[in-house]
């Protein structure tokens, strides 16, 4: 694909009512995204952020060439129900962490009448796209991208209420529906798509995500500042994620537990992401009936420089997701020439290929036989290295940003060179 796009692309509002280090996988994908899109953007392209209201100003320091800030009112979602009331608890119980300390803050408006209004606004400045890179979305006439990520909700039903469920399968039905195109990060979420929702194939375009980490070249002693500064031990095993049911923390320290318990081997494990509150207790009742306190560290949101020093440092990632809709993790490990010992569930063997070691993640006592495999064999860590970082070259944010404003330009029906649809072609494929 040519690195030049032939066109400027449709100005292009994208949904990012976040906040920062509450929202884990789904920040990482906008900032990287964002970055990358201003990489490519020519003089008469831009891309407005639509912030969290009066908090919406952190994402301005990742902002680049032709980006802006559209602050508004975080958004409420009306349910197809009677009562009020009940629209407010199912939404409150589905929504991230971020969104949940805004909406505790005060009343917000109706979700149709202020998304007719931000629509407005957005046309005012000329939008005439609008990209929504995470599961959510509000109703508008502008054409949409929709990325509802994955269906865990189908999958782990038992992690959620039945409120829950309902909502999210009717707010992802409704916005599949609505949408101009759903994208997917995994071949493998796209066949789950069209499995449960009965999506046409060619309604859902498949964009891989990037993992540009890289900790080369940073002074050794940077990183040891880092451990320093976070009371880290020197060698440890690095599971990067918030504590989220699905993320399966509590097999992992099972696992650990057994290898200290079997073989005596003690692994240090470093923990990264922001806790999430209603997963805290059990977390830390579960370290403390496995005696596991001085073995595993909670570092909580770090910084990105942070992040490379670790990734510099650690001796393998671990990864035992219960489910995953891309697993950016696994591919910045890759990236920094890191081990990465992986859960099988959903879309990890497609994104890990033949680079990872996996184990089944509801099995504790084969997770604990392939964490050890790869802790105890300094030749599996350097082939699982070179294998990652031949993986890794199928996986770009640039090449993201490219698809994406392929994807722009398709949706609001602007013409697209002979080379980018044939490009259009291929990311509607199989």
């Amino acid at each position: 694909m040519p690195s030049a796009i032939s066109e400027s692309i449709p100005k292009v509002a994208i949904y990012g009512q976040l906040l920062p280090g509450s929202a884990g996988g789904i920040e990482t994908n906008l900032l990287k995204l964002l970055a990358a899109l201003a990489q490519e953007n020519g003089p008469d392209d831009q891309q407005f952020v639509i912030g969290p209201g009066g908090e919406s100003e952190w994402i301005r320091a990742y902002l680049g060439t032709g980006q802006d800030i559209v602050a508004w009112p975080p958004l409420r979602c009306e349910l197809p129900v009677t009562s009020g009331a009940e629209v407010t608890v199912s939404f409150t119980q589905i929504i991230k962490d971020a969104v949940r300390k805004i909406l505790r803050r005060g009343t917000l408006p109706a979700f149709s009448n202020s998304a007719t209004q931000l629509t407005q606004k957005l046309k005012q400045a000329g939008v005439e796209v609008v990209h929504f890179p995470y599961q959510r979305y509000f109703p508008t006439n502008l054409p949409f991208i929709f990325e509802p990520w994955d269906l865990q909700h189908i999958h782990l039903p038992e992690l959620f209420s039945k409120k829950e469920v309902e909502f999210r399968n009717w707010l992802y039905r409704q916005a599949c529906e609505e949408a101009s195109l759903v994208v997917t990060a995994t071949h493998w979420t796209k066949q789950d798509l069209i499995r449960h929702f009965g999506l046409s194939p060619t309604k859902i375009a498949v964009i891989p995500r990037g993992a540009e980490i890289t900790s080369v070249g940073f002074p050794s002693r940077d990183s040891e500042d880092t451990l320093k500064k976070l009371k880290l031990p020197q060698c440890f095993a690095l599971y990067p994620a918030k504590t989220w049911a699905h993320k399966n923390h509590i097999r992992l320290f099972q696992a650990l537990a057994l290898l200290r318990d079997t073989q005596k081997l003690t692994i240090p494990l470093v923990c990264t992401g922001k806790p999430v509150d209603s997963c805290a207790e059990s977390i830390q009742h579960e370290l403390r009936v496995l005696g596991l306190s001085d073995q595993v560290f909670f570092t909580g949101f770090l910084d990105d420089e942070s992040m490379q020093h670790l990734f510099a440092r650690a001796e393998l990632v671990v990864f035992p997701s219960l489910f995953e809709g891309l697993g950016i993790p696994v591919l910045e490990a890759m990236a920094t020439g890191i081990p990465v010992v992986c859960s099988m569930a959903s879309c990890l063997p497609e994104i890990a290929g033949d680079a990872a070691i996996f184990f089944d993640p509801y099995s504790v006592e084969d997770m604990a036989t392939k964490i050890a495999m790869v802790w105890n064999d300094s030749a599996l860590r350097l082939d699982l290295k070179q294998r990652g970082y031949a993986n890794i070259t199928a996986f770009s944010w640039i090449e993201a940003a490219r698809s994406f404003r392929i994807a722009y330009k398709h949706i609001a029906n602007r013409p697209l060179s002979e080379a980018e649809a044939e490009h259009l072609t291929i990311m509607l494929g199989r």
